[in-house]
């Protein structure tokens, strides 16, 4: 499926290859991580903005330890 020419080809290549990882994930499993993007969106921007950042700098657990902040801090 081509996403188009607003990314460069590796970044395509990631898209393409976390869409078809989605989709082949069971429906409860989406549902799960469409609740959780709706969740992040009901934070300030500030901290949205701070999650894009972190995320991808974090293990495992040390996501699992952020969010738990988060929720304690806004709900959720």
């Amino acid at each position: 499926m081509p996403i188009g020419n607003s990314f460069p080809p590796r970044r395509q290549a990631q898209v393409s290859h976390q869409l078809k990882r989605y989709k082949e994930m069971p429906p409860a499993k989406r549902a799960k991580i469409k609740a959780w993007h709706r969740w992040v969106k009901t934070l300030p921007s500030a901290e949205q903005k701070k999650l894009r950042e972190v995320w991808s700098t974090l293990g495992e657990a040390e996501r699992k330890a952020y969010m738990q902040t988060l929720r304690q801090r806004y709900g959720g």
